[in-house]
């Protein structure tokens, strides 16, 4: 466990620099530094204690991959979208110029000039709270954060159906099914 988040955090600065990195690059990280640190290696160590086999194991691998990574999508995009209610994040994210799903999204979709004004906010460690305004709208206007709010429901349903097959006991599946709630908090009303 402790190798693999070593490998996402060394992926992650390797990552960084101007390109805003692709979606492919931002998926490798959350798989070693978020997935199986945060939800795979935990529920097979709990689960190796309690005594599981290799099919248990197998199990809470398949469960926690997509849902790893809705759990870190969902909170990469948590930096870029403010709703009226306040959420949102201080923008640390793309204060830093971290390569996230939806930043590659959206340098992926957005018209050239759009994509050069990007490359300029983003990794500005002293972005003022309207070049970080500024930041998010260009996003926003690429549809970036609807297609990474698609990619996390997608995830937390593929998460549900593995954890409905799992050779698991019902108790168990019913307090895996409130972790995947409390991971992905209010994505049903989405």
């Amino acid at each position: 466990m402790r190798g693999e988040l070593v490998l996402g955090q060394y992926l992650d600065l390797l990552a960084s620099g101007d390109d805003c990195g692709s979606v492919e690059s931002a998926l490798r990280v959350i798989h070693y530094k978020t997935t199986k640190y945060t939800v795979e290696r935990p529920m097979q160590i709990g689960a190796a204690l309690a005594g599981a086999g290799p099919e248990h194991l197998a199990a809470c691998a398949a469960y926690a991959r997509p849902l790893g990574e809705a759990f870190q999508m969902y909170d990469d995009l948590e930096d870029v979208v403010v709703d009226g209610a306040g959420s949102g994040t201080d923008g640390r994210d793309l204060r830093e110029g971290k390569h996230t799903v939806v930043l590659a999204l959206a340098m992926r979709h957005a018209r050239p000039a759009a994509a050069e004004r990007l490359r300029t906010l983003v990794g500005d460690p002293s972005l003022s709270e309207e070049r970080l305004a500024e930041a998010r709208a260009l996003i926003a206007a690429t549809g970036a954060p609807g297609m990474v709010r698609r990619m996390v429901l997608e995830r937390r349903e593929e998460a549900l159906t593995i954890l409905d097959r799992a050779p698991f006991h019902p108790v168990a599946k019913e307090a895996l099914r409130r972790l995947t709630d409390l991971a992905v908090p209010g994505v049903g009303q989405w």
